[in-house]
């Protein structure tokens, strides 16, 4: 890359752009190679950088050690930390990862996961999962701080908050039992 290069990009759609500095306004770009990138109203196929900021637009693939999406969206990210507010991300792969009124189909952390009145499939990290006015169909943490929030499945070494478990022991032995005899019926069916 060049030193102090800076590319400003409006209202069209390229292909392949590489600068210190990329500014993408209202236009697409498939590969875009930077230290920094802002992405707003537009849209890029894959981005690798140090830092990215995507507002009101989207990316396909973006790999940088800090990423923030506010009102966009993220098909794959994988940082070392992944803020979201009111946008989201379908795979997350981060050492850290917090999101605000966002979205996210699976976080998978080394660190920590943060959701405030956020929504996820699946938050699977490896240090602590706070939870907070969220829901969440499945979370594994070694440490996990619930509050006012929906959790379906939760695997944790500690829990902490106010827990409302989706499934009490009860519900889950008879939920296993009637999937169990449901795909047992199905199996059964399928060999006719």
């Amino acid at each position: 890359m060049a030193d102090n290069s800076e590319i400003s990009i409006k209202n069209q759609n390229v292909q392949d752009v590489q600068a210190q500095t990329v500014a993408l306004q209202r236009g697409g770009a498939r590969d875009i190679r930077a230290e920094t990138v802002d992405v707003l109203q537009g849209g890029a196929q894959s981005i690798t950088a140090d830092r990215v900021s995507v507002r009101q637009g989207g990316a396909q693939t973006v790999s940088a050690r800090e990423v923030t999406v506010r009102q966009g969206g993220i098909v794959q990210v994988e940082a070392d930390s992944v803020t979201v507010q009111q946008g989201g991300v379908a795979l997350a792969h981060a050492e850290t990862i917090h999101t605000v009124a966002g979205t996210v189909g699976v976080a998978l952390t080394g660190g920590n996961a943060t959701l405030d009145q956020s929504l996820a499939k699946a938050v699977i990290t490896q240090q602590n999962a706070t939870i907070d006015q969220s829901a969440v169909g499945v979370s594994l943490a070694r440490t996990a701080t619930v509050n006012n929030s929906v959790v379906a499945f939760l695997v944790a070494g500690k829990v902490e908050g106010t827990v409302k478990p989706l499934f009490d022991t009860t519900a889950a032995i008879i939920f296993g039992a009637v999937a169990g005899v449901v795909f047992a019926l199905i199996s059964r069916w399928r060999r006719r």
